[in-house]
């Protein structure tokens, strides 16, 4: 049986929006990946629960937003899970999936400075592939100076031609779009708010007012 080749998107998706399919579907391509998952987060424990739309919503957007792609898939496993760190994530699905599946965890650039404060980091690294993918605008090929040196040994810049299955973990740029959730949900960017998510998504926020003022 072929290992299937899946690549975890984790993030609050609140909402999500064009720019986490581009990273998707970019980085499924540049590695070769069967599939991509979204791995719907729980509130965060530094975020107020009140600012944070409920999973519900949330799940709701991703499915109208990767419905018409059956590459994309929303995975549920945090909601339920009692561990919100993404070691344990990671190898509680390799336990469910064993040889059947390889995972790849992406991630924001903007992530690799503060790396070194993750659960397990090393072992992050050194188990699973990391793919970072870089912000809008950034123009430089070297990794940022400031990340931490445990994290840079095993990090590169990835190439065209890099077998992806070799164990490294890589930093990317996939020139996704300029757009993020907290500018979208704020309320004076409502009107543009349209182009920045699927029509989907865009009349689910606005059949249950979601970033609305109160």
């Amino acid at each position: 049986m072929n290992t299937l080749r899946v690549g975890i998107l984790g993030g609050t998706f609140d909402p999500v929006h064009i720019g986490h399919l581009h990273v998707a579907r970019e980085v499924r391509k540049l590695f070769r990946l069967d599939q991509i998952w979204f791995l719907i987060a729980r509130t965060p424990p530094h975020k107020s629960r009140s600012k944070i739309s409920p999973e519900w919503h949330r799940c709701s957007m991703v499915a109208l937003a990767t419905q018409d792609d059956p590459r994309l898939r929303i995975c549920h496993y945090e909601l339920s899970s009692q561990s919100g760190y993404t070691i344990d994530t990671l190898r509680a699905l390799r336990r469910q999936y064993r040889s059947r599946v390889l995972f790849y965890f992406i991630a924001g650039g903007d992530t690799l400075r503060e790396f070194a404060t993750w659960h397990c980091f090393e072992s992050l690294l050194e188990e699973f592939h990391m793919i970072f993918v870089r912000r809008p605008g950034g123009r430089s090929r070297r990794l940022p100076a400031d990340v931490d040196p445990r994290v840079a040994a095993f990090l590169r810049w990835y190439r065209a031609g890099d077998a992806p299955w070799d164990q490294n973990s890589f930093l990317i740029d996939v020139g996704a779009p300029n757009v993020s959730s907290t500018e979208i949900r704020r309320p004076a960017n409502a009107v543009r708010m349209k182009k920045w998510v699927t029509p989907g998504v865009y009349q689910y926020i606005r059949k249950y007012r979601l970033y609305e003022k109160p």
